[in-house]
């Protein structure tokens, strides 16, 4: 086992054992990463630690989840400040998705690649790093998860001992980043479960919309309703679909969650008139492996009769305004008697109105009633 003390050159020691304790200790509270990052980088003589989750090996604000200690964080805070200019080669790195050790830069460049990359000569060592020293990771989600310590560029490549210390320590951090997406997918089954109690539809999407679990209220709609296609969960209204479609690529993959989507589904022969709601799964900003990205729910329309402007607010993400609107709509006013009613102008009864139409999936006052009171939405 090697000696992190004389790794160290002579600070304080962080006992092997302790950092792996740690590890699995973040993988069920995962608040705990950066520390373990921290220690990681004092053990291995860095500057800083990280663990970033790419979608599609891109690095944008929304597609990337990233973990790292103080000076890490500040690094990436200012690549996309400046609207990331250039690209993170070695994430591009090919096969870095099936990596199964720690690689270092010359396992990727030449010296002179090096030293004519912005990466390491505008960003890496202005921030006080240079060296590198990483390994990709296995997600359940199909994403890659890179884990990589920075070293001081006047330290000199990383010597082979701390690299091996690293692939060491490799095999926990997976195993610890599988044990948290588990746990996160078994919360959310608990939540679809407690839902079918209560009689809703639901299933649990990853960060992609890819179906993770679902209760049987929600098997139950599938093909008619819904499908669990491979890519992701589709709806079986195309107009409806698109909306979700949007909705799911405006979910972030980071710390910052919208609000519920709630999307119309006209009633059909097969079944009544429905709304898909796409709920975040709010989570740490440190749950770097978390599988569960949103919850589909879907339920049923109002009955005939219009329904209540507060109901109408929670289903359809409708504001105070455009649930009155949308209510007055339902009853089967026209646009000059809503606005009398509530003491606004027509041009602002519309102006709801066309919000209305984008949170609802409809298109004429007409398809609003309809589906308001639970009918089956006309052909356009």
């Amino acid at each position: 086992m090697l000696d992190l003390g004389k790794t160290r050159g002579g600070a304080a020691m962080i006992e092997q054992a302790q950092l792996i304790d740690s590890i699995y200790e973040a993988a069920v509270v995962s608040e705990l990463w950066p520390t373990v990052l921290d220690n990681l980088a004092k053990a291995t003589e860095s500057a800083w630690g990280a663990i970033v989750a790419i979608r599609a090996g891109m690095m944008s604000s929304e597609q990337t989840l990233f973990v790292g200690t103080p000076r890490a964080q500040e690094s990436f805070a200012y690549y996309l400040s400046i609207g990331a200019p250039f690209p993170n080669k070695r994430v591009a790195y090919p096969g870095a998705e099936r990596m199964h050790e720690f690689i270092t830069d010359f396992d990727m460049f030449t010296p002179e690649e090096i030293e004519k990359d912005p990466w390491y000569t505008q960003l890496m060592r202005p921030f006080g790093g240079g060296w590198f020293a990483g390994t990709g990771i296995a997600s359940l989600t199909g994403d890659l998860v890179a884990l990589n310590v920075e070293r001081a560029h006047a330290l000199g490549p990383y010597p082979r001992q701390i690299v091996d210390l690293l692939n060491g320590l490799r095999p926990h951090i997976a195993r610890a980043g599988l044990l948290s997406a588990r746990l996160s997918l078994e919360k959310a089954k608990s939540e679809t479960d407690a839902l079918e109690r209560v009689g809703l539809a639901a299933a649990v999407l990853d960060g992609r919309g890819r179906v993770r679990a679902v209760n049987p209220r929600m098997t139950a709609m599938m093909p008619n309703v819904l499908l669990d296609r491979r890519d992701r969960v589709t709806l079986a209204d195309r107009s409806a679909d698109k909306l979700l479609l949007d909705a799911l690529a405006r979910l972030p993959f980071g710390d910052q969650v919208l609000d519920v989507r709630s999307i119309a589904l006209a009633a059909r022969e097969e079944h009544p008139a429905l709304i898909a709601h796409l709920i975040p799964i709010r989570r740490s900003a440190s749950d770097i492996f978390a599988l569960a990205g949103s919850m589909l729910v879907i339920t049923e329309s109002s009955p005939s009769g219009g329904p209540d402007a507060q109901i109408l607010e929670g289903l359809c993400d409708l504001s105070p305004a455009e649930a009155r609107v949308a209510r007055g709509i339902a009853q089967g006013l026209e646009v000059n008697d809503i606005a009398k009613e509530h003491g606004i102008s027509r041009e602002t009864v519309r102006t709801h109105l066309k919000r209305i139409f984008g949170k609802t999936g409809t298109k004429r006052q007409a398809d609003l009633g309809f589906f308001l009171n639970g009918f089956i939405i006309p052909p356009a």
